[in-house]
């Protein structure tokens, strides 16, 4: 079984907490923010200010761990890892085909589309 772990972008000050401990509420009124535990144990309540990405399970051939929105390459190509029909995939752009994350082999962790989004950027 795969761990099931969760990294966040702040949209406010453009920064990613790799490390935290996040709380979905199921209260009605809380339903678009969520409390974060930073490392220094404060639970904050971000209430939408942050977005949430997912580990895949899988790690690339440097043994980084692979997060949904992380940008990787493989050879030649750049792609973005994306959750799409109940699984994780690959996608160069909006108008490509989108393959399984599984299907690949020997990629590597490049960034992610919040601090590198010009590594997907098509020349």
């Amino acid at each position: 079984m795969r761990e099931i772990k969760f990294r966040a972008w702040d949209k406010e000050k453009k920064e990613m907490f790799e490390h935290g401990l996040f709380y979905l509420s199921t209260q009605k009124d809380f339903v678009e923010g969520f409390l974060c535990q930073i490392n220094d144990g404060e639970w904050v309540d971000y209430k939408g200010k942050l977005t949430l990405m997912q580990y895949t399970g899988l790690k690339d051939k440097n043994g980084k761990e692979i997060y949904e929105g992380d940008i990787v390459n493989n050879y030649e190509y750049n792609y973005e890892v994306i959750f799409f029909n109940g699984s994780f995939g690959l996608e160069i752009s909006k108008d490509e085909l989108k393959s399984p994350l599984c299907f690949y082999n020997n990629i590597e962790v490049i960034g992610n589309i919040y601090e590198n989004p010009e590594l997907l950027k098509e020349e």
